[in-house]
């Protein structure tokens, strides 16, 4: 290998990550502060009382008030400012009956006061942001200010002692005590939440959040992610303790070929995993693709042992090089390897590398740019319904009329919401399309009392929010003989036939109809076309432009047709967009045409409105 890497030799501890690292230096800074001040502000207590002594001022009790009374309002500040220590407010409480304690057994209580300025500033430090520390700094003081007026007055003649200092003094060297031990299990405390939140439970691997810390910049890495493609369809079969046991597997088996490769393992979610891999050199395309490949044959972690038996796991790895010649984000790193990733899965590759092209970086563009465009038409109220008149096969009168959606440009211009749809559907915006489309729909035929189409999605069919918008659109268009027709793909939509069934029975109460769009673009399930009500199939349009110049095209068209009027389905041919076209079906039966050649989508407001006739369907 011309990449040779580094041997990482001892399991990972997190302690040494960047991140840790700052969050105790952090932490340490603080307490080492606390401790600080703490002390200076006693020792200033204790320096103001000396000079005075020399000073041979001797009524220190009064100058012991002033000083008390004057510190409330710093200690009140310093209370409300800052957070509490609930252990630390206990311990102040224990120590307070300990001075109150110790103030029935001295003979001359003004040490007392001595003991509570030096001993005082400690607690309430650690007593801030607490109520307990307010009440009890208002009670230390209020007790001080009696003593000290009942000296004044001669009531009470009290004195400094030996014993009193020797007293304060301890008792400052047992809060200062308290208060590191304290500290101490702080950082216990850190150390447990920081594992907790930064490792996996089930594996103890560390997460994503760890991974970008610990890439070095200044050495070139191999980030890989390894997924295991079938872990849903095996978890789906044998449920989540088997999914919990798959996941136990490939970590155990990443975790003992970390030690002879020198990769750091990481869990990115339950059925993917990152190993980050430090060479010495930056590697070439070819060798980190011959080491990936050298790794996972050696681990061997594709058969899990099963009840006497052995279940395939199938793994996709997708990688990329970090170059530290190369300004980098670890962030973006791990990103260009999720893209790797994908890439292997769509092409059944086991190992790919990310390699970026124009092509690449113009794909990122453009999905950002369209989703930015979706986000302004939402928020601009922009989108527009416009509707395509379907006729019936003699290409003259008018059946219905399908929405569709327009997305509103910058500069203007309106175009299809089609190359916008994956976007829409990977990032949500697809229900609230769907929804606006629906009440277009209820809007035309308020307006004009047709019957109208909505493409829909199976994710739409089992929102419930789908289902009250249902129940809204017909409560608005009762009065109207014009009805809704909801058309699903072909495609990948007819698989969950229990769900499609609901909503078409649910839907009929209304008078809506289903139609299947796109029919014999995808998997042509006959089965499924037999077992729901469906009253319309739409043929995909691929299939009806080649239909005059392709005969396989034509014969598939010509059995779609045979078996809908079989099963008392009707047909809608799309794309009928010139006149060769047109004059093919003219002999094939087909119940309706649709397409540019007998009219283009516009506004409603720019359609020319014949009277419908009966669709039949």
């Amino acid at each position: 290998m011309s990449c040779p890497i580094y041997p990482d030799t001892g399991s990972f501890d997190f302690r040494r990550t960047p991140w840790y690292k700052g969050v105790m230096d952090e932490h340490r800074e603080y307490r080492t502060s606390i401790l600080l001040f703490s002390c200076l502000v006693s020792a200033v207590f204790i320096l103001v009382l000396a000079a005075l002594h020399c000073a041979g001022i001797r009524q220190l009790d009064v100058v012991v008030a002033s000083l008390s009374f004057a510190g409330l309002a710093l200690e009140t500040f310093l209370i409300y400012r800052f957070k509490a220590n609930r252990f630390l407010c206990h311990v102040a409480i224990v120590q307070l009956a300990g001075v109150l304690l110790v103030s029935f057994y001295t003979s001359n209580a003004f040490g007392v006061h001595i003991l509570l300025m030096m001993v005082f500033p400690v607690i309430a430090i650690q007593l801030r942001g607490s109520l307990t520390g307010l009440l009890w700094s208002m009670a230390m003081y209020t007790g001080m200010g009696v003593g000290a007026c009942l000296h004044y007055f001669g009531i009470a003649p009290w004195a400094i002692t030996g014993e009193h200092l020797g007293i304060s003094i301890g008792s400052s060297a047992v809060v200062l005590g308290l208060t590191y031990f304290s500290n101490r299990r702080n950082d216990r405390l850190v150390h447990r939440l920081t594992k907790n939140m930064l490792f996996n439970r089930l594996t103890g691997l560390p997460n994503r959040e760890m991974l970008p810390y610990n890439i070095d910049p200044d050495c070139p890495h191999i980030l890989a992610i390894i997924k295991i493609e079938n872990f849903s369809e095996m978890s789906a079969h044998f449920g989540f303790d088997f999914a919990d046991t798959i996941t136990e597997f490939t970590a155990g088996k990443l975790k003992g070929g970390e030690h002879r490769w020198g990769f750091r393992t990481y869990q990115l979610k339950f059925n993917e995993f990152a190993l980050l891999i430090r060479c010495n050199l930056v590697p070439a395309v070819a060798d980190a693709v011959q080491l990936l490949c050298e790794i996972s044959a050696s681990i061997d972690f594709s058969s899990l042992p099963w009840d006497g038996d052995s279940v395939r796991l199938v793994y996709r790895i997708g990688a990329t090089i970090i170059n530290p010649l190369v300004s980098d984000d670890p962030r973006s790193a791990l990103s260009r390897a999720d893209i790797a990733l994908k890439r292997a899965v769509s092409a059944q590759h086991q190992i790919t590398i990310y390699t970026e092209d124009a092509d690449e970086r113009d794909s990122s563009w453009n999905y950002i740019k369209r989703f930015s465009e979706l986000v302004r038409n939402k928020e601009e109220k922009s989108f527009r319904a416009v509707f395509q008149p379907i006729f019936h096969s003699d290409g003259l009168v008018v059946a219905w009329y399908e929405a569709l959606l327009r997305i509103r440009h910058e500069d203007g211009s309106y175009s299809s919401i089609y190359p916008y749809l994956s976007i829409a559907r990977a990032t949500g915006f697809y229900s609230y399309l769907t929804d606006f489309m629906v009440r277009s729909a209820a809007d035309m035929i308020m307006e004009y009392d047709v019957d109208v189409s909505v493409n829909i999605s199976i994710k739409d069919i089992v929102r419930p929010e789908f289902v009250i918008l249902i129940d809204e659109v017909y409560d608005r268009i009762r009065n109207r003989t014009g009805r809704i027709i909801f058309e699903i793909l072909e495609s990948d939509e007819l698989i969950q036939l229990d769900k499609c069934l609901w909503f078409i029975e649910y839907i009929a109460r209304y008078g809506f109809k289903i139609a299947i769009d796109d029919f014999g673009s995808g998997y042509s399930n006959y089965i499924s076309l037999i077992n729901l009500p469906v009253h319309i199939v739409k043929i995909d349009g691929t299939l009806i432009r080649k239909i005059h110049t392709d005969e396989s095209a034509r014969t598939l068209v010509e059995g779609i047709v045979h078996f809908c009027r079989k099963a008392n389905k009707q047909t809608v041919a799309e794309f009928v967009e010139d006149e060769a076209v047109y004059a093919s079906l003219s002999n094939l039966d087909i119940d309706f045409l649709q397409g540019y050649y007998l009219a283009t989508p516009e506004l409603p407001a720019d359609l020319v409105f014949k009277e419908s006739a009966e669709t039949g369907c």
